[in-house]
C-alpha cells in the first residue's frame, strides 16, 4: 500500500464516517428548520469539510512509520479532531 492509500484508509475508517454524519445532521436541522442554503447552513457545512481536511493534513505529516503504526491500531489511528 502506498503512501496516499494508508492515509485514504486511516480517513475513510474514522474521519470521513464523522464528517459524513456531522453533514446528515446539519443537513437534517436545516431541513427541518427551512434553513437549507441559508449562510448558517452554508458556514456549518464548511466548517465540518474544514475539520476533515485538517485531519487529512495532520496524517500527511505522518511518517511512514506513524502510518504504518496508525494502521495498526483497532481504531484505526485517523486523528480525531473531529
Amino acid at each position: 500500500m502506498n503512501r496516499d492509500q494508508k492515509i485514504n484508509k486511516l480517513l475513510e475508517s474514522q474521519a470521513d464516517d464523522t464528517r459524513r454524519l456531522a453533514l446528515d445532521e446539519l443537513d437534517a436541522v436545516a431541513r427541518q428548520t427551512s434553513t437549507w442554503g441559508s449562510k448558517e447552513h452554508r458556514e456549518s457545512r464548511d466548517k465540518a469539510e474544514k475539520t476533515y481536511d485538517a485531519a487529512r493534513r495532520a496524517l500527511e505529516g505522518y511518517s511512514d512509520d506513524q502510518l504504518d503504526s496508525a494502521l495498526a491500531l483497532p481504531t484505526q489511528g485517523a486523528p480525531t479532531t473531529l
